[in-house]
């Protein structure tokens, strides 16, 4: 499953998922993004089941679009956190709606999906014959933003900063569970969170991918 996936980064992971074989569930917003990726990826391999679920991960309400589907947890493999809201601008001119939405999009959705995720793993080994056997894979975006107190992006880099020090935490218990946890930190990528400006020193979606998935 990758959250964010109708665009930029969660898109390009969906592509290189789907190019090793994965079956995906594609979870976003907007339906119609999701359905080109959709078809983007029967296009690499119409064999692969691709599963599209629009929702907005800043309202809790709507995660039982992904968390009641049975079929999804009991063949659930790896889950990319991706989902991610930029708000850039002076703390205190930013409405607090906006603030409350970004905070939940990059704070709540990581969480509880981690959670969803590894209670979705730790079902399969229960039930596994050769639990030695399976493995399993969380990666979490924060980013470069996490290290650096940047003007103008404060809260995005705390947001982020826990997104970091929260996947750091659990790293070392779901290894024991057999789930390769990764936490990544891109620096400038040309996406729509920066209206797919070309910043000196920025990189494409795919380089950060690629940089994450070898």
């Amino acid at each position: 499953m990758v959250t964010g996936s109708s665009e930029g980064i969660g898109r390009c992971y969906a592509l290189d998922l789907a190019r090793s074989g994965f079956n995906i569930v594609l979870a976003s917003r907007s339906q119609d993004k999701l359905e080109k990726v959709q078809r983007e990826i029967a296009g690499i391999n119409h064999n692969l089941k691709v599963k599209v679920v629009p929702i907005d991960l800043a309202n809790a309400a709507d995660y039982s679009a992904i968390t009641a589907d049975k079929e999804v947890s009991d063949n659930l493999g790896i889950v990319i956190n991706n989902a991610g809201q930029f708000l850039e601008g002076k703390f205190f001119e930013i409405a607090p709606e906006k603030l409350q939405s970004e905070l939940r999009l990059n704070l709540n959705a990581v969480t509880l999906l981690s959670k969803y995720a590894t209670n979705a793993y730790k079902r399969q080994l229960d039930l596994s014959i050769n639990p030695d056997q399976e493995k399993f894979g969380l990666i979490n975006l924060s980013s470069i933003a996490s290290y650096l107190p940047i003007p103008n992006m404060s809260q995005n880099a705390g947001t982020k900063r826990y997104d970091c020090y929260f996947t750091r935490s659990i790293r070392d218990s779901l290894s024991k569970r057999n789930v390769d946890c990764l936490i990544v930190h891109p620096g400038v990528v040309t996406t729509g969170l920066v209206d797919n400006a070309v910043i000196p020193g920025s990189c494409l979606p795919e380089q950060t991918v690629a940089g994450s998935l070898a």
